[in-house]
């Protein structure tokens, strides 16, 4: 299963292996251990997927465990409980021969229920996994502490934060010696280990992104490498199913301003209207800067925005305090970037940099993989891969670009949102109702999700000939290679994981 309409640059979908779909037991257990992967080892979301009847494969996995030195230990540890467990009821009951083919059959029915003995294993390890991430966050923290001529760029928000990490990077890297966190790398952990890893003495500001899904996640995160500057991308319902409310989803995005240095400067998508109210309550009396296109109050401006009909992004006017610094394009179809890009120049002023780094940064800067990622296609065929945007800002943002095409037949493609928790619902509703103005044609997955965005698209007078429905996201990607056709744009709006139904 891919993006096979397009010639090259295929999305994270991978090609789906018709031999999962058994119940062989050795795929059982793998299976169940990727699902404790997906849900980052949390015993109460695991032992929850578990008994909402993931503890086999319903379809293809879109993805593949991981083998990492920890799912190591816990499916080795897992393995000798359980047949220890069929060991000591086998002899129980039974001697000599008997017993061992009574062993057996219960080690084989033992591992449809093999995430009982993960769980065991995962408690088992927990005080060694502790120690030992605690010993890897505390290396990375002294190794910062001795280098003093660094300043940390914190990147926090309910979506966004990749895209303003990479052209974050990309700009301030034309004045200073910048390093970013690669990827999704945003835990303490995994920022602990690249601090070791690639933060070399000479760097000199360093680009990270805060993920948070609990209260207190950034806290920790500024323990570790507290900013000089903390960018708020914006506050929405991502995370909502965890978090609770906007409410503590807001509290603890801005805790990356809260537990910034003293005399941080904290840099505020000023378009976002949730992390604009809260800004003010939330600095600690620390200097606050807003950004976004049109804001009066900064020195940098874009205008005369132009968008490409071919899909190689915003052509715009930048100006500095007044003076006019040339016409540009960038190569992002969101016009969110252009926003970024002027949050990235008021941090380049903050850093003491120089208004030619930025035009020589914005110059380089280029589209992020899966958001909003235009794929070649060898039949005329524009293909969108928005497939890591999941957030309800994102999709509307990424059906405002579908919209902006003009002339081509437009084709809407998801699974849904997740973790939208109460306002699922909602969020769906709108979303279809949204869809209704600007989609000829939208592609659903039969789940939990997607009959909201069905109800709203009808409620918005969409016609239900121009909505088609799948049983997996297997045969979703089929449809659409039988159902587009030369000349249209289609949009591919997130990739839903295989922990969710």
């Amino acid at each position: 299963m891919g993006f096979e309409i397009a010639s090259s640059s295929r999305p994270r979908v991978v090609t789906p292996r018709k031999d999962t779909l058994n119940m062989n037991p050795f795929k059982i257990t793998t299976h169940q251990l990727y699902i404790f992967q997906l849900e980052n080892y949390e015993f109460s979301r695991f032992a929850a997927r578990m008994s909402e009847g993931l503890w086999r494969p319903r379809q293809a996995p879109r993805k593949s465990l991981v083998w990492t030195p920890k799912a190591v230990a816990l499916f080795v540890l897992a393995v000798f409980f359980e047949f220890l467990a069929a060991g000591l009821a086998a002899t129980s009951v039974l001697n000599g021969a008997a017993a061992w083919v009574l062993f057996a059959v219960l080690a084989v029915l033992l591992a449809y229920g093999f995430w009982l003995f993960l769980l065991a294993a995962a408690v088992f390890l927990w005080p060694l996994d502790f120690a030992l991430k605690q010993m890897v966050i505390g290396r990375a923290a002294a190794k910062l502490r001795a280098l003093s001529n660094i300043r940390v760029v914190g990147v926090a928000g309910s979506y966004g934060k990749t895209t303003f990490k990479n052209i974050a990077a990309t700009i301030l890297g034309e004045s200073f010696k910048t390093v970013m966190t690669p990827d999704s790398v945003n835990t303490p952990v995994g920022i602990a280990r690249w601090i070791l890893r690639d933060v070399a003495p000479e760097a000199e500001v360093l680009v990270v992104e805060f993920g948070e899904y609990y209260p207190g996640d950034i806290q920790k995160l500024c323990r570790l490498i507290p900013p000089d500057i903390s960018v708020i991308t914006g506050v929405n319902e991502a995370h909502l199913e965890r978090l609770g409310n906007l409410e503590t989803t807001a509290s603890t995005v801005f805790e990356a301003a809260v537990y910034a240095k003293p005399q941080a400067v904290i840099v505020v998508n000023g378009a976002d209207e949730l992390a604009a109210r809260f800004a003010p309550g939330s600095a600690g009396g620390r200097r606050t800067l807003f950004y976004g296109i049109g804001k009066a109050e900064t020195a940098w401006q874009v205008g005369n925005l132009e968008f490409m009909q071919d899909g190689s992004g915003w052509g715009f006017d930048l100006s500095y305090e007044g003076k006019s610094l040339g016409r540009f394009r960038v190569p992002f179809l969101g016009e969110y970037a252009l926003s970024d890009l002027i949050g990235t120049a008021l941090i380049a002023d903050e850093l003491g940099g120089k208004p030619e780094g930025v035009v020589r940064g914005v110059a380089k800067l280029k589209t992020v993989e899966h958001r909003l990622q235009v794929l070649p296609s060898e039949n005329k065929i524009l293909v969108i891969d928005d497939s890591y945007n999941g957030n309800p800002s994102g999709a509307a943002e990424a059906v405002k670009v579908l919209g902006r095409f003009l002339g081509r037949r437009r084709i809407y493609v998801t699974p849904g949102l997740v973790e939208m928790g109460k306002n699922s619902a909602a969020v769906h509703e709108t979303l279809g109702r949204t869809l209704a103005k600007t989609a000829d044609l939208v592609l659903l997955v039969r789940n939990s999700a997607t009959p909201h965005i069905a109800s709203g698209l009808l409620a918005a007078s969409f016609p239900e000939s121009h909505l088609r429905w799948f049983a997996s996201a297997a045969e979703l990607f089929a449809g659409v290679k039988t159902l587009a056709r030369p000349g249209d744009v289609v949009l591919f709006q997130n990739d839903w994981p295989d922990n969710y139904l």
